[in-house]
């Protein structure tokens, strides 16, 4: 089982082309997350997700690779979409 529990330093690490960050963009492209769970609908908070806290790159795969599977207790739940 692959974890992060928090996503916060993705973008910039994203922008310096760390390879843990290059990685979990990867593993998402992959679909390789079985849960992925944010406390904001991806959608409604698009443009900060993309611009300050996860990057462009990581909202792009979960955006392609990801479905919306429901909300529980508040957070936003999203699973790999079927092959």
């Amino acid at each position: 089982m692959r974890e992060i529990s928090d996503a916060a330093p993705l973008c910039p690490l994203f922008d310096m082309s760390d390879p843990r960050a290059l990685r979990v963009v990867a593993q998402l492209e992959e679909g390789g997350f079985s849960l992925v769970v944010m406390n904001d609908d991806l959608n409604a908070d698009s443009r900060w997700y993309r611009l300050v806290y996860l990057g462009e790159a990581f909202t792009d795969a979960l955006r392609a690779h990801y479905r919306v599977a429901g909300v529980v207790d508040g957070y936003h739940l999203y699973r790999p979409l079927e092959p």
